[in-house]
């Protein structure tokens, strides 16, 4: 195209402007139709908040408090926040988004400049096996940090590529930078740039680009400067979560019946639960087509990518599932290095085996294989948009209360940011023979006779049904109702 634009000594495409708003569109829909504004789970209000105090911060130098967990992405989202006047949560969603848009550029660029794949299998592939993924639609519309690890990962093997091909000191530049905003993003990225950033600097010590090497430095501390500047004292306490102190290859081959964790046995043992993100339908539909191309042989860039996955992998095959348990969520950041891989594969089953099929055949299959990806992303996003709607819903119904006391688990955080006028109080871990005297409890049906029956939860609303002290004010919907306790 004539009104192309360069980028990285190769012009950006229709196919690739057309991968970069595809998310953005989604996005957009699903925002103004929907009013879905990506808070929904603990995590994400988590992040909201921290990011709320960093925009205090910003604004009237008040300390944002100390923080277990990486900072840049709460970070950003404040500083998007400070300079749009954007609300926290907006900018986290448009993190999120913008993220998974610029990942799915990469994806075509490193599968058509490196991976040799045509183009058209390559839009296909990723407009509709990547960009409506299950798993991946969803977290780009929350404010969750999944999505930027995962780009910003993805963007440490595209500038790693580019260094393996010509050397160039900003490329290793980039990758130093790149693989420090990752890892300050969320943890466990390390694994996945490990191998990467190994073999640029083994290479700039080939070439002797010790300059390079030295600028590595700041580049790889700057965005650690948020968490050295809060967590002096207390740097390295991630390194005692159990997801590193309970970590064991014993862990591998529990049987799913072996332990139930909060309600809900073990699916599979965790060296198959690990293969999600490979052969799930929430994550790739077609993952089983890569079967058909896996005997091709590997090229280096290719065997760096799947000895990473192999490293995450093999890392949360090794997780003990009663402190954490099974969540097909932890593999969003490796997913876009397992959709590389796999559409490498898919395409090259493509052209040996498929193409020459009955084209009437593969139309109606192509067909039914998007109609079918098109209702699990619809189905699986169902379930947290509902979820954001009644959450919603209770906030706007104690928009214009002030003072009640509100005990509840579940919905205390995400009632707790939505609304500032009135104190929701969590009934997790209470004693077993306290009850409350006053207030309201904002309580789930299911309290009396699910997982949390014998919890404090269950125990208390228990309690307060069979001595006749709660009275029905509410019902939200969803099983939520609330009631009134009774002196």
């Amino acid at each position: 195209m004539s009104s192309s634009i360069r980028f990285q000594n190769k012009r950006i495409n229709s196919f690739e402007c057309l991968l970069l708003g595809i998310p953005i569109l989604s996005w957009a829909l699903v925002y103004f139709m929907l009013g879905f504004d990506g808070l929904t789970g603990q995590d994400a209000y988590e992040y909201a908040r921290y990011s709320d105090s960093w925009l205090n911060y910003l604004q009237n130098g008040q300390n944002p408090g100390n923080y277990f967990w990486p900072m840049l992405y709460p970070v950003l989202g404040a500083l998007i926040s400070f300079i749009t006047f954007l609300p926290v949560e907006i900018s986290l969603q448009l993190i999120s988004v913008l993220s998974i848009s610029i990942s799915s550029f990469l994806l075509f660029r490193i599968t058509s400049l490196f991976f040799n794949i045509q183009a058209k299998w390559s839009f296909g592939l990723i407009a509709i096996f990547y960009c409506f993924s299950a798993y991946n639609f969803r977290i780009q519309m929350m404010s969750m940090t999944d999505a930027l690890a995962s780009m910003l990962c993805l963007s440490v093997y595209y500038y790693f590529f580019w260094y393996r091909k010509n050397s160039k000191p900003i490329y290793l530049l980039l990758i130093a930078l790149l693989a420090s905003a990752a890892i300050n993003t969320r943890y466990i990225s390390l694994l996945l740039v490990l191998l990467p950033l190994f073999f640029a600097v083994l290479q700039a010590l080939k070439t002797k680009s010790f300059i390079s090497l030295l600028l590595m430095i700041p580049l790889v501390l700057f965005p650690c400067i948020p968490h050295v500047l809060i967590r002096w004292e207390t740097l390295f306490d991630f390194i005692h979560h159990e997801a590193v102190s309970e970590w064991s290859l014993t862990n591998y081959f529990i049987r799913p019946e072996f332990y139930i964790q909060r309600g809900n046995a073990l699916r599979l043992p965790n060296a198959l639960y690990v293969l999600s993100p490979f052969f799930h339908p929430g994550y790739l539909l077609i993952g089983f087509l890569a079967l058909f191309g896996m005997n091709q042989k590997l090229d280096f860039n290719r065997k760096i990518v799947l000895f990473s996955i192999l490293i995450y992998l093999l890392y949360f095959a090794g997780l003990n599932n009663h402190l954490l348990p099974q969540n097909l969520r932890y593999f969003v950041t490796v997913f876009p290095l397992v959709a590389l891989l796999s559409f490498s594969w898919i395409a090259k089953a493509i052209e040996s085996y498929f193409v020459a099929f009955n084209p009437k055949l593969v139309s109606l299959a192509i067909v039914a294989l998007i109609l079918i990806q098109f209702a699990i992303t619809s189905f699986t996003f169902n379930s947290s948009l509902k979820r954001n709607q009644l959450e919603q819903n209770i906030a706007k119904y104690f928009e214009d209360k002030n003072g009640l006391m509100v005990y509840s688990y579940g919905m205390n955080i995400a009632m707790k940011y939505r609304n500032k006028s009135n104190d929701f109080l969590s009934l997790h871990e209470r004693e077993i023979d306290w009850l409350p005297t006053n207030g309201y409890i904002l309580a789930h049906d299911s309290w009396s006779t699910g997982r949390l029956e014998k919890l404090s939860p269950g125990l208390v609303f228990s309690q307060l049904k069979s001595t006749n002290r709660i009275g029905l004010k509410q019902n939200f919907g969803q099983h939520w109702k609330l009631y009134t306790i009774l002196e």
